[in-house]
């Protein structure tokens, strides 16, 4: 193009000015990047599209157990040793451990708690009073409460039971215990214990978000720091996201500290092995000034950064040699560098463009991640496109390195028919692999997990269960109030669902509302307290008297009950809750604002139908690990079809609008084409799965293959000379030497980047050197020779 020959005739006597200039744009680019921020967690991996799944995740982040760490302790004594971590773990890090606390449940705090029973009593509780009156089950209640008296536990008890002696109180308790655990586990001494009574739980909740790298790595040691002060011996388990946090942040870290090094070693080698000049140092050096505008311009546009965008980091070296080799070879033989820089800035270009538009597409992904490293990407490949075609001509000047005897080939005569051929074969091959590779949505998959970990998520979910068989699903309410309005709605007709169906709603929910009621249920329920005391108080009390003293209790033992049936009904609240020690796992969660939720667990393996109508018709939305992989799934695909499908029409637009033929066209494409159908192959033939991180590759296999048909159809058209295959061999090899360090990452997301592009890029370069000659004339196939 005689843009860049002008460019470089009209800035060549500025040289020094021009790279003092470079060199400061470096140094400022260098210190946005000592400031970058380095953030890793799942929420960058989660699409932010389509609504209903973002939906969902942002449910499922601000779930209250979801933000803890899950601690299972074994032993001797699982009791004693949850008591001692709870004590150890309290710290700025973890303020707040629940279910294992130092403060276990307080048998003498049960008449506090019972002044707020009646407001918990539900239709079904409340029919069974007039049952707890009749003489003979008041006998039986007295004789028990006679009998734990004199049990060890007395002491104890026996202020509760002069407030409780019919089991009024502790029936309702019993009947909310589930609501405050998970289903296979039982209270003991202010313990979570696992059903075989093995293990105790205690959850820590952090004061650092998940998100937080830094802090996840503070909250973890802290968790290794109390684990030391347990007896010898004491298994304990830990789960929750700030440890896949502090891990997947370490292996990234530990991923980018190899990969970046070695990558440069291999850009170094190849150097040495084709370059071999002074002069050519500057090939050298240029992905690396690229990387440092790259890494500037993300810092800048993000507040934060995904660790996954620095591994990709390799991937921006190897790319970005491309453009700098292409312009040395064609500079280094010639005698007039505005010349030579006119001959190789068309092909540079278009290959570069086809390479951007493909990155550009990922703009539109919903994954924050992808867009993160498309910004890396871009910025990273324009400034590499406007050091090769400005800077890099300045410094190499007119022979930029040894002579060698060098002249454009003769034009080339295309064959029409096997072209033809190839394509046909391998669009049916192409259509048939787009529908047969099986598509990954699983979340798992896209975030690294360490054997260790994996065992212990097992573990836990052998202990105390899991949400494997649960969904989960939350009222919302601009007020606590509303949203627990909302959810005893909710409660109330999958109940009725629930029974209907010949299901136990207790078998099937588990939530708030049995022990957190509105206060506008709880005041319906007072009312039906009050009124049926005010009807059946006196006859009940006389019945009492007497059967007490046929006890052997005296005239005044239970007068405390006598004063709980007359006074007013306190009304049930968080506050209350937290100070009787019955803090639940499913407390309400405020948003900003005045937002609440409250969650609930519902058991989605055998539900009923019903009780998926009854939550979509109040507006409450299900979360399940099969609908949220089928959403996740659902996601993937359409990201694929939506940045797929842009990448290519954008290489089709710009390969046409610059070859204007539709056979030129097709044996410039014909290297993406085959390093398309062998990734997918490969995926067929091992049985992998496609996940978001191997979709998103796919167009970069086709955008970079492009770049080598491109310039090999311009050798062959007489456009460059000989050295353009070498040129095109090492643009692979450097390519590779940042794609194929991906490979043996071990976060996944790297990995599969890595490994799908590497299998398309060999593929591409093979047919670029090796089939594109076979469609050219019997002279050029000699003269390639």
């Amino acid at each position: 193009m005689p843009f860049f020959a002008d460019l470089y005739r009209v800035s060549l006597p500025h040289v020094r000015l021009l790279t003092a200039a470079a060199l400061l744009l470096l140094a400022v680019c260098a210190l946005f990047d000592s400031r970058l921020e380095v953030r890793e967690d799942i929420t960058s991996l989660m699409p932010t599209e389509p609504a209903d799944l973002a939906e969902q995740f942002a449910l499922l982040r601000e779930a209250p157990f979801t933000q803890g760490l899950n601690i299972a302790v074994g032993g001797e004594d699982p009791s004693r040793s949850a008591r001692l971590l709870s004590d150890a773990l309290r710290s700025p890090e973890i303020p707040r451990v629940l279910s294992g606390s130092g403060r276990p449940f307080n048998p003498q705090l049960l008449p506090k708690l019972c002044r707020s029973i009646p407001g918990l009593m539900d239709t079904e509780a409340q029919a069974s009073l007039p049952g707890r009156l009749e003489e003979d089950a008041m006998r039986t209640a007295l004789k028990h409460d006679h009998d734990l008296l004199l049990a060890p536990q007395g002491i104890a008890l026996r202020g509760f039971l002069a407030i409780d002696p019919l089991g009024i109180c502790a029936g309702v308790l019993k009947g909310i215990a589930p609501a405050a655990r998970a289903p296979s586990v039982q209270p003991e001494e202010g313990q979570i214990l696992s059903a075989d009574g093995s293990h105790a739980l205690v959850t820590a909740e952090p004061a650092f978000s998940m998100s937080d790298s830094d802090g996840a790595s503070k909250v973890m040691d802290r968790v290794r720091s109390a684990v030391k002060t347990l007896p010898p011996g004491t298994e304990t388990v830990v789960v929750g996201g700030h440890r896949h946090t502090e891990e997947n942040a370490a292996i990234i870290k530990e991923d980018v500290r190899r990969i970046l090094p070695v990558s440069m070693s291999l850009l170094a080698l190849a150097f040495i092995i084709f370059i071999r000049t002074v002069k050519g140092l500057c090939v050298l050096l240029l992905p690396s000034a690229a990387l440092l505008v790259a890494a500037a311009v993300t810092s800048v546009v993000f507040k934060g950064l995904s660790g996954i965008v620095l591994g990709f980091g390799s991937v921006v070296l190897g790319i970005t040699a491309d453009y700098a080799i292409h312009v040395y070879y064609a500079l280094r033989n010639g005698q007039d560098a505005a010349t030579d820089l006119q001959r190789i800035s068309g092909p540079v270009l278009l290959g570069a463009g086809t390479t951007l538009a493909a990155f550009a597409a990922f703009l539109t992904s919903s994954i924050p991640s992808i867009v993160q490293m498309t910004v890396f990407a871009v910025s990273g490949l324009l400034a590499a496109l406007v050091f090769a075609l400005w800077l890099l001509p300045l410094r190499l000047g007119p022979g930029g390195g040894r002579s060698a005897a060098s002249s454009p080939t003769r034009p080339m005569r295309l064959k029409r028919i096997p072209p033809a051929l190839v394509w046909a074969a391998l669009g049916i091959a192409l259509a048939f692999l787009l529908h047969s590779v099986p598509v990954n949505g699983d979340i798992r998959t896209l975030s690294y997990v360490s054997t260790q970990t994996a065992k212990d998520e097992t573990r836990m979910s052998e202990l105390f269960g899991g949400l494997h068989e649960q969904g989960l699903y939350a009222a919302k309410g601009k007020s606590l109030e509303e949203a627990l309005r909302a959810n005893d709605r909710i409660w109330k007709e999958l109940g009725r669902v629930a029974r209907e169906n010949g299901w136990n709603p207790a078998e099937m929910l588990t939530g708030p509302a049995q022990v957190l009621p509105a206060l506008a249920t709880q005041a319906e329920r007072i009312v039906a307290w009050r009124k049926f005391w005010d009807a059946e108080a006196r006859a009940a009390l006389s019945r009492l008297d007497s059967l007490a003293a046929e006890a052997g209790f005296s005239a005044e033992a239970f007068a405390p009950f006598k004063e709980w049936i007359a006074a007013e009904p306190a009304p049930m609240t968080p506050e209350l809750l937290a100070s009787v020690g019955m803090e639940t796992a499913l407390m309400p969660v405020r948003l900003s604002g005045d937002a609440w939720l409250v969650y609930n667990l519902m058991r989605t393996d055998k539900a009923p139908p019903g009780l998926l109508q009854a939550l979509n018709a109040n507006g409450a939305v299900l979360i399940s690990g099969s609908g949220f992989r089928t959403a996740m799934d659902k996601a993937v695909r359409a990201d694929l079809l939506r940045f797929g499908g842009l990448s290519l029409l954008a290489i089709l637009a710009m390969s046409f609008f610059a070859l204007r033929s539709p056979l030129r066209m097709g044996v410039a494409l014909l290297p993406a084409a085959c390093g398309l159908a062998c990734v997918l192959a490969v995926f067929r033939l091992t049985g992998m799965e496609l996940n978001i991180f191997h979709a998103m590759s796919l167009p970069l296999v086709m955008s970079l293959s492009v770049d080598y048909g491109i310039f090999i159809l311009a050798y062959l058209e007489g456009k460059l000379g000989k050295e353009t295959r070498t040129g095109v061999l090492l643009s692979g090899i450097t390519t590779l030497s940042g794609f194929g360090m991906l490979m043996p990452a071990r976060h996944p997301a790297l990995h599969c980047i890595g490994l799908t592009v590497s299998l398309g890029l060999v593929a591409a370069l093979v047919a670029a050197l090796v089939l594109l000659p076979l469609f050219a004339g019997p002279e050029q196939e000699a003269d390639y020779a």
